[in-house]
């Protein structure tokens, strides 16, 4: 008896259907563990960025031991004159010394001598969630501000003030805020949060995207530097170049909410479902609320 060897080919193998099908199945298992795949990666980005601003408040608190006061919003005592920020101080802190020692602080951050150390994007202050701004800035991205005050402007409308972990400059005064001025306690105040470099900014005239929105850590003109909780928390839609409410208020690359470092040192992912009085309450040092941000 003679087996026929064509026969045998032919139920051996794969028809297109079964092929078609098995293409299909493997399509559909890599749909169902990509957004596993994705949630996990923004997990290990979400500590990260937990960690590096952990590193920046202990920073401050080694500036604290090192000079007796806590760092101030920025270098200048005119909130329009855009000398070094708050993390320019801090690079001593954060193993950046060398450009600190190299960095000329009665200069501008972005003048000729200080231009190759604030163009420079430290990964310190950079979060891995946060999209980098596709702008012509040639000044280093951060993604981290001062908690400075619940409202935007501070020091122009009455019944506004600098009530976060920083302290107006006053020209000729030392700068002196010190831990003892947070009555409302460490672990319960903001001292640094996120900002994204995203958000689009529309130009109010023409109705066109605008650059701007981007936060250069080295920068310390007011509007860059000082973050407060105004406008609306963790925003995403485009914001009128103009509404200065929005342009500074909290906001992240992570979904569902935003990191913060208290001036205690330790971090918390604050939700976007927290309330606009939980908010304003953990910005103040000194306001002396009942209400706290984990409520």
């Amino acid at each position: 008896m003679f087996l026929n060897k064509t026969n045998s080919r032919r139920q051996s193998g794969f028809t297109l259907v079964e092929l078609l099908v098995v293409i299909a199945i493997i399509g559909i298992l890599i749909g169902m563990l990509l957004p596993a795949v994705q949630q996990v990666r923004e997990a290990a980005s979400r500590a990260s960025c937990q960690n590096k601003i952990r590193q920046i408040g202990l920073a401050s608190h080694n500036f604290e031991l090192s000079r007796g006061h806590l760092p101030p919003p920025q270098l200048s005592d005119d909130e329009r004159e855009p000398l070094g920020s708050t993390f320019v101080l801090l690079l001593p802190y954060v193993e950046q010394a060398a450009a600190y020692d190299k960095y000329d602080l009665t200069k501008p951050y972005n003048h000729a001598v200080n231009e190759e150390y604030s163009a420079a994007s430290l990964d310190i202050y950079l979060c891995g969630s946060m999209q980098r701004n596709d702008g012509d800035s040639k000044f280093g991205e951060g993604s981290y501000v001062i908690s400075y005050a619940t409202g935007y402007p501070p020091m122009q409308v009455k019944g506004w003030q600098v009530d976060g972990a920083f302290e107006a400059l006053v020209p000729g005064k030392p700068y002196r805020l010190g831990f003892e001025s947070i009555t409302d306690g460490t672990s319960n105040t903001f001292f640094y949060g996120e900002i994204d470099n995203t958000t689009e900014i529309i130009n109010p005239f023409t109705n066109e995207p605008m650059e701007g929105g981007g936060f250069e850590w080295a920068n310390g003109y007011a509007l860059n530097v000082q973050a407060h909780a105004q406008g609306t928390f963790n925003r995403t839609e485009p914001i009128s170049g103009f509404d200065y409410f929005e342009y500074r208020t909290f906001r992240s690359d992570h979904p569902g909410g935003v990191n913060f470092c208290f001036v205690d040192g330790s971090t918390r992912f604050i939700s976007d479902s927290v309330s606009r009085e939980a908010l304003e309450a953990a910005v103040t040092r000194d306001g002396a609320e009942v209400i706290r941000i984990d409520e």
